[in-house]
């Protein structure tokens, strides 16, 4: 109830985020239900927290503290608490998407001399969290969680080519987020999902 009442309040998101993580892994059914659920109430309010650049900023904040989180949730042996992690990475996926425009279209987007790294700075810790290895829930017998798992990657993906197209900036090159081999678990369960039926 605690973690639950927390994230509720929208306060220090990453900051609650890094405790849920204290937590993250362990065995109790209910416990494991609060952190899976608290992660979706930190991430859908990190979105809607001051301007759009202080939101995007405070999004990514939120977003790099809970995708470990999420990487121990994803290997839950509770398919309800998967689908809650699922739909955060969507968001996140979503969201990252919608950043990285952001900061490339606007005004000192494409026309400016400032260079990508710094344009791209309000995403700068959702950049520097590797990507949680969706290989299990893209194995899974439920096809509903492997097709959900399938669409994760390809937000997750987008984002990195539009990225990549914008040179080898630090921030980009660094990012452990976009790490090829940070996929590289995933395409054997990719190229099954293929053949699903």
């Amino acid at each position: 109830l605690g973690l639950r009442a927390w994230a509720r309040t929208n306060a220090r998101q990453a900051d609650i985020a890094k405790t849920l993580e204290l937590f993250a892994g362990t065995t109790e059914p209910v416990i494991e239900s609060a952190i899976a659920e608290s992660s979706l109430e930190l991430v859908n309010g990190s979105l809607s927290s001051g301007k759009p650049s202080e939101s995007k900023r405070t999004f990514s904040e939120t977003a790099g503290a809970v995708l470990p989180v999420l990487e121990k949730l994803l290997a839950s042996p509770r398919p309800e608490n998967v689908a809650k992690s699922l739909k955060v990475l969507q968001i996140i996926g979503a969201e990252l998407n919608q950043a990285v425009q952001f900061q490339l279209n606007s005004p000192s987007g494409f026309q400016s001399t400032t260079p990508v790294a710094e344009r791209l700075t309000v995403v700068a810790a959702v950049l520097a969290s590797p990507l949680p290895n969706l290989a299990k829930p893209l194995a899974s017998p439920d096809r509903d969680t492997r097709l959900t798992s399938a669409q994760v990657i390809a937000r997750f993906a987008m984002a990195r080519d539009t990225t990549a197209k914008y040179g080898t900036s630090d921030q980009l090159t660094k990012s452990k987020l976009f790490e090829f081999s940070g996929f590289k678990p995933m395409i054997d369960p990719l190229i099954k999902l293929t053949r699903d039926e």
